[in-house]
């Protein structure tokens, strides 16, 4: 998954990808992958080992600002999928349409027409660059239509799955 992290004013790009086995491999900007490894301890709080280097990091995340602590210091930032950007700024999502940004195979369609959904729900997964993309609804509502279906190669601003909105 690609990432855009701002921290003090500072964009950044990360790219964070699954590790065989236990892990991420994750690089920001131009830098070299780094291996990191992440086992949960508890509801914010995070045991992280970078290169044989073991730690403990408190992070939260609320929307897309996140908090983090370690080692008596703290950093407030926002990360943000760019996906949701596109999505959010796209004509389609006028119209309550989920729309990839990015050419794909559809792998996964986890909703069918006529059935509701919540905000946050995933409705398909498009495999892109050797990751896998989930697209969730941005908001509750019925599927009106499903404009692909699995297996599907789709290209950049292919239209997915369309959501009519509750009304509020």
């Amino acid at each position: 998954m690609r990432y855009l992290v701002t921290v003090g004013g500072q964009e950044r790009r990360v790219l964070v990808r699954r590790a065989k086995g236990a892990g991420y491999w994750i690089s920001v900007g131009e830098d070299e992958e780094v291996r990191v490894e992440a086992h949960q301890l508890g509801a914010a709080e995070w045991a992280v080992q970078v290169g044989g280097q073991l730690e403990t990091v408190a992070c939260a995340l609320q929307g897309e600002i996140f908090h983090t602590q370690n080692g008596g210091r703290a950093w407030t930032g926002t990360v943000v999928d760019p996906r949701r950007m596109e999505f959010k700024g796209s004509e389609a999502n006028a119209q309550g349409c989920v729309v990839t940004p990015m050419p794909g195979i559809v792998v996964r369609i986890s909703v069918e027409v006529g059935q509701e959904v919540e905000a946050g729900d995933v409705l398909c997964v498009v495999e892109a660059m050797k990751m896998e993309n989930e697209y969730r609804s941005e908001v509750g509502g019925v599927v009106e239509e499903v404009h692909v279906a699995e297996g599907v190669a789709v290209v950049a601003q292919t239209r997915l799955i369309t959501i009519r909105a509750r009304e509020a």
